[in-house]
Parts: structure tokens; C-alpha cells; sequence
């Protein structure tokens, strides 16, 4: 599992259990594989849109946002916070016994930001829009 970039004050886990069962309906984090490829064009264009962010598979913690050239603007998660197999009502065929479950392919920019309040740690910033090649999103 990746490492937080947060600081001391954001320590994440040694490890994280990756659950293996059942198996997952919904794509689960986001890699250079993941980009759009419809051409050549399009495809080198999104590698170059998401190198200022970090990514990696599930459970990759938010990365410090930092405003420098040199820095990363965030963590591109997927599924993201509205993402995924959520609360939203599903399905169950009994003459089948197929149970469909529904699932939102929603990724999410999140980076933690420098508090402004002095008691606080860190600071969590969000941002639900995915940067977009030819009026896509980069991911799809």
C-alpha cells in the first residue's frame, strides 16, 4: 500500500487488508491503464494530465496538494467518495437468483491542504471533477 505524503501528523497503517471476496463489480483505483486510449493523441494527452496527480489502486491516501511546479495537485481516486457500490438500491431477481447491484464509476480529486486553524492536523480538500481530455474524462 502506498504511503501518506501527509507528515507525521498523517501516518497511514503499515498495511491494509485488501478484500478478495467476493469479487469486485466495480474497478477498484485507477492506474495509466485505466486512460482513455480512443487515439494515440488522446491517450498521450491524459498521461500528461495526470502526472501532476498521484495514482495507484484502492486505499491510495490523499496526497499533500501543493501549488509548485514540481509538486502533485492531489490524488485521482477510484472509486472515488460517491463512487463505487453505494447506498443506492439494487436489485433481486428470485426465478434467477441474479442480485444486481448498482455501482457509480465517479472518481475523485482529493489532496490534504495546510490548516488555517492552528489546532487542526491537516485539512482534507476534495474536488468531484476529473480533468477532461476532448470533453471527456481522463478515466472513463
Amino acid at each position: 500500500m502506498a504511503r501518506s505524503t501527509g507528515g507525521a501528523e498523517t501516518t497511514s497503517a503499515s498495511s491494509q487488508p485488501f478484500p478478495t471476496k467476493p469479487p469486485a463489480f466495480e474497478r477498484q483505483g485507477l492506474t495509466e491503464d485505466d486512460l482513455i486510449d480512443f487515439t494515440p493523441e488522446l491517450r498521450a494527452e491524459a498521461k500528461a494530465i495526470v502526472k501532476p496527480f498521484v495514482i495507484g489502486p484502492i486505499f491510495t491516501p490523499p496526497s499533500v496538494r501543493r501549488d509548485d511546479p514540481a509538486g502533485k495537485k492531489g490524488s485521482m481516486i477510484l472509486p472515488g467518495v460517491s463512487g463505487g457500490g453505494n447506498w443506492n438500491t439494487g436489485a433481486f431477481d428470485p426465478e434467477t437468483g441474479i442480485d444486481y447491484a448498482v455501482s457509480r464509476t465517479l472518481s475523485w480529486v482529493y489532496g490534504l491542504v495546510k490548516p488555517t486553524d492552528p489546532k487542526a492536523v491537516a485539512r482534507g480538500r476534495g474536488d468531484r471533477r476529473l480533468p477532461a481530455v476532448a470533453g471527456r474524462r481522463v478515466a472513463e
